[in-house]
């Protein structure tokens, strides 16, 4: 049976994999700035990355306060979080209604 101390190491190195992951994935976005990157891509996908950006950071903030034994459910952060993910549910109704609009049937 693993002791507290192991489960410890675990879940500090299954963080530490999460957040070396998280840089490799947002490498790109820091080859160019932010303005340099949105006009490359479709409205929609401008939309997403400026709604997924914040999102990540408050997720970061989320796990920050978690490490420091804060409550995250009690902090501000959430209601920033739920802020965010109202804006996903914009994109995503947008998309759906975009579908509609092409569907000849």
């Amino acid at each position: 049976m693993a002791s507290d101390e192991d489960r410890l190491r675990a879940k500090v190195a299954n963080l530490n994999a999460s957040l070396d992951e998280l840089e490799i994935q947002l490498e790109p976005l820091f080859t160019k700035s932010l303005p340099e990157t949105l006009v490359a891509l479709e409205t929609i996908q401008q939309a997403k990355l400026q709604v997924v950006l914040p999102y990540v950071l408050y997720d970061l903030v989320f796990v920050y306060l978690k490490t420091r034994g804060i409550d995250p459910r009690t902090h501000p952060v959430i209601g920033e979080l739920d802020r965010v993910r109202q804006y996903f549910d914009k994109i995503k109704s947008a998309e759906d209604s975009e579908e509609k609009s092409k569907d000849p049937s």
